[in-house]
């Protein structure tokens, strides 16, 4: 039970964390963007934010794979690497160009763990 607590309480920061960001980057698309040395801060910013997801879907990864050896597989993990698909593809939309590389690595490493999640839980490997 605390096990999947910390993993929902973990799933519920990044949610949280990534809401704000995509809230900022569609800010931004409008006349109000920062200019100059704002706008590099504010690229800057949202690639951290990326990075960081990205690193909590590696980590994600290999909690779904300790799970799957006691046999114990979350389908949370499921539904939220589905909303971290979405939520990159959204943020993909906004041709920023420090922020577009992060995503598209965001969204290719939610694609994978949705991918290695599905083969666990049909095949077992």
């Amino acid at each position: 039970w605390s096990r999947r607590l910390h993993l929902g309480g973990r799933a519920s920061l990044l949610y949280t964390a990534e809401t704000g960001t995509l809230e900022m980057l569609l800010r931004s698309s409008s006349a109000n963007r920062p200019a100059g040395w704002a706008s590099f801060y504010f690229e800057l910013h949202a690639l951290n934010i990326f990075a960081l997801h990205g690193l909590s879907i590696a980590t994600s990864m290999q909690q779904l794979e300790r799970d799957h050896a006691r046999g114990d597989v979350s389908l949370l993990l499921l539904l939220w690497a589905l909303g971290a698909a979405a939520l990159s593809a959204l943020a993909l939309r906004h041709t920023y160009v420090l922020s577009v590389p992060a995503c598209l690595l965001s969204a290719l490493s939610a694609v994978a763990l949705l991918g290695r999640s599905w083969r666990l839980l049909q095949f077992g490997y």
